[in-house]
């Protein structure tokens, strides 16, 4: 009863700092001032851990009826290769990196996997070839880190993501159109070739008893160390980019100067 009671009071706290968070952003507290980012990402935070907590709770149970004695095809099918019970850690990882892995993440995973290069190559350098060169910029409507944040997303979305850029940059021009034409076909199929050959390798392994030297893929010590390589390597990658872009670009909004 007591756990129950304190459950409640947490989730009624924060949906208190969501409803909060999310006037300051609207402009219904300080109307006029400008909005702390912080604010943006609490609110986001927040609604985010409501919308898990709830609304996910009524799509298991009303949309999809889950039952848990029923089993699974895994369960169902276990033949050890491709129907094999798993762990739900394993699991939540594969659906992780199928979801969020084709957007902000598929960078630093393939990082993490194959080597940084391709991303590497076709993001940093590719922007800034395409800041010294006057076909880069004469389609650029916002100067400074501002333009510069324009053509890094460019950049990123052509080589990770869905290809879309800021309304700022017109990419509708020759130099753009091969660049990240480029830039997809190299970041996003290069990659194809090593996944596959790494596949082969490992098809051709023989499988070996597990043993008090295995390092086991299903405990907290490797997802920490997969999430931990990910975030690292994608820092490590981006940071200097990035401070010269929006990290710059927010310091500058706060103290007035807007590009």
């Amino acid at each position: 009863m007591v756990k129950i009671m304190i459950k409640k009071i947490a989730w009624l706290a924060l949906s208190a700092i969501a409803a909060i968070s999310f006037g300051f952003v609207v402009g219904v507290f300080n109307p006029g001032e400008r909005v702390n980012a912080l604010w943006l990402v609490t609110c986001t935070a927040c609604v985010y851990a409501i919308s898990y907590r709830f609304y996910s709770a009524f799509i298991a149970a009303r949309v999809l009826a889950i039952d848990k004695s029923k089993p699974t095809p895994a369960e169902r099918l276990n033949d050890g290769t491709d129907y094999y019970p798993t762990n739900k850690w394993v699991l939540f990882g594969h659906h992780f990196a199928a979801i969020a892995g084709a957007g902000p993440l598929i960078g630093p995973m393939l990082a993490a996997q194959f080597g940084y290069l391709p991303g590497f190559l076709w993001i940093l350098i590719g922007a800034a070839v395409a800041i010294a060169v006057p076909q880069g910029i004469s389609s650029l409507a916002n100067k400074g880190p501002h333009g510069l944040s324009e053509i890094l997303y460019a950049f990123s979305s052509a080589a990770g993501n869905n290809g879309s850029a800021f309304a700022g940059l017109g990419v509708n021009t020759p130099f753009y159109n091969i660049a990240l034409g480029v830039s997809m076909l190299i970041g996003r199929f290069a990659v194809i070739i090593p996944s596959l050959a790494v596949a082969g390798s490992l098809a051709k392994k023989k499988t070996t008893p597990f043993s008090s030297g295995t390092f086991p893929t299903d405990g907290p010590l490797f997802i920490a160390l997969l999430i931990s390589v990910i975030f690292i390597v994608g820092a490590l990658t981006f940071f200097p980019a990035l401070a010269l872009g929006p990290v710059t670009e927010h310091f500058l909004m706060l103290q007035g100067r807007t590009f």
